[in-house]
């Protein structure tokens, strides 16, 4: 008898444990999540006049706060809805803030937790920003031209509208890393194939020709004169078939009644000047 009621006791006991167990890990996880609340104005203007003649010092002290807030959503698997308002607030304070550029494109897409895409076009956009506010930066070229590309693009559906704009963009930045020289060796050759893909083979070739100038490794430079040379043959192609398009539209319209062996000799028709009547 005493048996059985230790042994009921026992069950009891362990019973209680548990579901106190499981209550207390519920209470923990809810006090330990992130409290997601934005306290600065959503127009920067307003935060500019805020701060008075102080906006480097304010920008500092928000930039330690926007580090601490995107370190908690990270450890605590949440979205930091708020991350973009922190990074156009730290724009606005100081717009050659290079950091601030930097972080705010790289957020959206290094979260523990997927990113609606309009978080991550939106960071993307303050990093192009920052590329085209300090055009020589290599650094921020390089990201920009790499978030476009590699992190943005393979999120939009090739049937979206906006596809289009943000490859010539992707297309843009890559050329801006490459004049600048900034990011890895085959950047190169990723943007002449994307200038191509435009119809911009001139662009291609100038940088081409540009990184031939400054590699010196071997492998490296017979892959830029294969490309130079494929794509010289074709742009050569290309200007000999819009002539010959030029000569028949003028054969049309000055002799159409001679062939082209015959034109070549007669030349386009010379119109007599009218004189200016007075």
């Amino acid at each position: 008898m005493k048996r059985g009621l230790f042994a009921s006791l026992l069950f009891a006991s362990v019973l209680v444990v548990q579901v106190g167990r499981s209550q207390l890990s519920t209470t923990l996880s809810a006090s330990l999540s992130v409290e997601d609340v934005y306290y600065l104005p959503a127009d920067t203007r307003v935060l500019q006049v805020l701060t008075l003649q102080y906006r480097e010092a304010a920008a500092d002290l928000l930039w330690m706060k926007a580090l601490l807030y995107y370190t908690e959503n990270l450890a605590n698997h949440s979205a930091a809805e708020y991350a973009m308002g922190y990074g156009r607030s730290l724009i606005a304070l100081d717009p050659d803030f290079v950091e601030a550029y930097r972080w705010a494109g790289s957020v959206p897409f290094y979260l523990s937790v997927d990113t609606p895409l309009e978080m991550k076009v939106a960071g993307t956009q303050l990093l192009v920003q920052g590329s085209d506010r300090l055009p020589d930066n290599g650094t921020l070229a390089w990201e920009a031209a790499a978030t476009v590309t590699y992190d943005l693009l393979p999120h939009v559906p090739r049937a979206s509208p906006d596809r289009p704009a943000l490859e010539r963009e992707s297309e843009r930045l890559l050329a801006r890393a490459v004049r600048l020289g900034a990011g890895p060796s085959w950047l190169v050759l990723n943007s002449a194939s994307a200038s191509v893909r435009l119809g911009r083979t001139d662009v291609a070739i100038q940088n081409l020709q540009r990184a031939l100038a400054f590699t010196s490794d071997p492998q490296m430079r017979e892959q830029l004169v294969d490309r130079l040379s494929l794509l010289s043959a074709n742009s050569r192609h290309l200007e000999l078939d819009e002539a010959h398009r030029r000569f028949v539209r003028q054969r049309v319209e000055s002799f159409p009644y001679l062939d082209g062996a015959q034109f070549l000799v007669f030349g386009e028709r010379r119109l007599p000047l009218e004189h200016p009547t007075p």
